[in-house]
């Protein structure tokens, strides 16, 4: 499980190429179209970084041309642009480049501190401070950056947000500070809207348990969560989700007198 939150693009023509076309040749330039752009890049960074690189760098071409009766929306437009480069550019291993993009991205976030916009630009910032092995202050910008979405009531992304958390503390080894973010966001995210998500959330917390000792737990956790892996179809995301699977089994069958796993 990654502490980035795994986004699956829609597939067909890449994102950069189509859209591309669309503003280059068809003089394309509006924000809604800037907006879009956005969306995909978010939608792929995980699969394609690059990809969403370029669509987030197109989107700021965009928001750069005059738009004189959106000059308020122009800012957000370019906020949430340097945040969605950050993003890809640290999916690529570019540290400096997602703190000069984020460095960016605040100079254009006009919101309030508790507003849905800057809990995004935390969230990111927070995820970079992980990579440059600032680990502590990571984990507290994502409790942060969860706290302001769910105090504007953005469920999405306050489950989003503890998910990465979650997955952060798994990856330190930190398995029983991971278990309250895990449940939180298994209890605020949608299985209909984020059904990869949910499914790691669930089996990640299900191997924090058993790791921790409690092998009830996990095994119970684990028959939950499979009620949703068994909808996932991708093979490679079906495999990911086998292998932590059977981690968690191999887990439970070594512990003295544990229930065997049905």
């Amino acid at each position: 499980m990654r502490s980035d939150v795994e986004w699956v693009g829609n597939g067909g023509e890449p994102g950069p190429r189509r859209w591309s076309r669309s503003v280059r040749h068809r003089g394309v330039v509006s924000l809604e179209v800037a907006d879009g752009l956005l969306d995909e890049s978010a939608e792929g960074a995980a699969r394609e970084p690059r990809a969403a690189g370029e669509l987030a760098e197109l989107a700021l071409e965009i928001a750069a041309l005059p738009h004189p009766e959106e000059a308020g929306r122009v800012e957000a437009v370019k906020a949430r642009g340097y945040c969605l480069l950050a993003n890809a550019r640290r999916l690529r291993g570019d540290l400096r480049g997602a703190e000069e993009a984020l460095h960016r991205a605040g100079l254009h976030l006009m919101q309030p501190p508790d507003s849905p916009e800057r809990a995004f630009y935390g969230w990111q910032l927070a995820l970079l401070r992980h990579e440059q092995g600032r680990v502590e202050e990571a984990v507290a910008g994502l409790w942060r950056a969860a706290g302001i979405y769910g105090e504007a009531g953005e469920r999405d992304g306050e489950g989003s947000c503890l998910a990465s958390l979650g997955a952060l503390l798994l990856e330190e080894g930190e398995h029983e500070r991971a278990v309250r973010p895990l449940i939180r966001a298994g209890e605020v995210l949608d299985p209909e809207r984020r059904l990869w998500l949910v499914a790691q959330v669930r089996l990640g917390l299900a191997l924090c348990h058993a790791v921790l000792g409690y092998p009830v737990r996990a095994l119970r956790e684990a028959e939950s969560a499979w009620t949703v892996c068994r909808r996932i179809t991708d093979p490679s995301q079906r495999a990911e989700l086998c292998s932590l699977r059977a981690r968690i089994t191999e887990l439970v069958e070594a512990m003295p007198g544990a229930p065997s796993p049905r």
